[in-house]
């Protein structure tokens, strides 16, 4: 990708999975997904995230952002790992991941609840199910 942040190509979210939450609180954690399109070809970005508390969320671990992405310039392949490295990390520098995942951490807690929204639901049945005639 260019040096300049502004001739990269447009990036979109394609999705956000927010894990539930241990014991119902924060820190909340997840992945998201990002994508372009670059000479014609679809790739994506993805990373894993921590919330330290409510508004605020950190890359998990910078030297884990998984892509379908490859270095051009790089002379070997130590090369290439460490300057994938860095330009992913640029990436998720100049995305605006951070506040799409805050929006949806916000959107989870004011609209159900988080635990409920977040957490699996478990059905109980009592008998056979029944349908009106």
């Amino acid at each position: 990708m260019p040096e300049d942040p502004a001739e990269w190509p447009a990036w979109w979210h394609m999705g956000t999975r927010v894990d539930p939450p241990r014991d119902g609180g924060v820190p909340c954690s997840g992945d998201t997904v990002w994508a372009a399109t670059v000479d014609g070809v679809e790739v994506a970005a993805s990373w894993g995230w921590t919330e330290l508390r409510p508004g605020v969320v950190v890359l998990t671990d910078p030297n884990a952002i998984s892509t379908n992405l490859r270095c051009l310039h790089a002379t070997a392949p130590a090369d290439e790992r460490l300057a994938a490295i860095v330009a992913l990390n640029r990436l998720t520098h100049e995305l605006p991941w951070r506040e799409t995942v805050c929006t949806i951490l916000r959107m989870l807690r004011r609209h159900a609840g988080f635990a409920a929204a977040a957490a699996p639901r478990r059905v109980r049945r009592s008998g056979t199910p029944s349908m009106p005639c």
